[in-house]
């Protein structure tokens, strides 16, 4: 049985789309998981095995394999724990994914509740621009989650409440837009830079600071673009 879900890695500052492709075979109980995982990935099939066994369902007691497309993409972070447990939960049907298919991004606990996870804010800009309808989030990133619009965000809380919605028993709403304040604009001048939520600030922040200044300058207002010292960079002019 096949069943295929979207999620996300981030690589630098951008966020990477990642097919997760899951297939539960006869055989000797097994979990395999290909496509160039680093540590943190690979130890979800123990977060994955437990979240959904503690969230009520079954886990196949077969074998698992779970390739992470494109093949020559290093993935890294746990943020793909939520789509690999849902792959698995449509491959054996306990739940029916909609099409056309939203992005998932999460760390499952061992109890099935969802931990928020870096890299949140362009992995949503990715999912819009790849023209997707919706992505599924942690609650603990919904910060981020309202400041892209676009796109409809989806939190969640645990593993049980995102099969609740497909299943229609508990449908969620999606996120809010915040408006667009002169505090909120200060506060996204600072969420952008810390998009990758990681190793901030320390001493690459000299190197790093004014790639994220010309990859987010689109989305600062042009009163609130503050100068570069010694002035503004030819890449950074509106």
């Amino acid at each position: 049985m096949y069943a295929r879900t979207w999620g996300e890695t981030t690589r630098g500052i951008n966020g990477e789309m990642v097919t997760v492709e899951v297939d539960v075979t006869n055989g000797m109980p097994a979990f395999e998981m290909v496509g160039l995982p680093d540590v943190a990935v690979k130890e979800a099939r123990e977060r994955v095995k437990a979240a959904i066994k503690n969230s009520g369902f079954h886990f196949p007691d077969t074998h698992i394999t779970v390739n992470l497309a494109p093949a020559d993409l290093k993935k890294d972070g746990a943020g793909l724990d939520l789509p690999i447990a849902l792959g698995v939960l449509a491959a054996k049907q306990y739940v029916k994914l909609p099409e056309p298919m939203p992005v998932f991004a999460g760390e499952l606990a061992l109890d099935g509740t969802l931990r928020p996870v870096n890299g949140i804010l362009p992995m949503i800009l990715r999912a819009r621009e790849e023209g997707l309808p919706a992505i599924f989030i942690p609650a603990g990133n919904a910060t981020e989650g309202e400041l892209v619009e676009g796109i409809e965000v989806f939190t969640v809380s645990c593993l049980g409440e995102i099969i609740d919605h497909f299943e229609g028993t508990h449908p969620l709403q999606p996120l809010a837009k915040r408006s667009w304040t002169w505090k909120a604009r200060r506060r996204t001048w600072w969420i952008l830079p810390m998009c990758r939520g990681s190793g901030w600030p320390n001493e690459r922040w000299k190197s790093q600071l004014p790639a994220v200044i010309t990859c987010s300058w689109w989305v600062l207002p042009v009163r609130v673009r503050p100068c570069w010292p010694g002035g503004c960079p030819a890449s950074c002019l509106p």
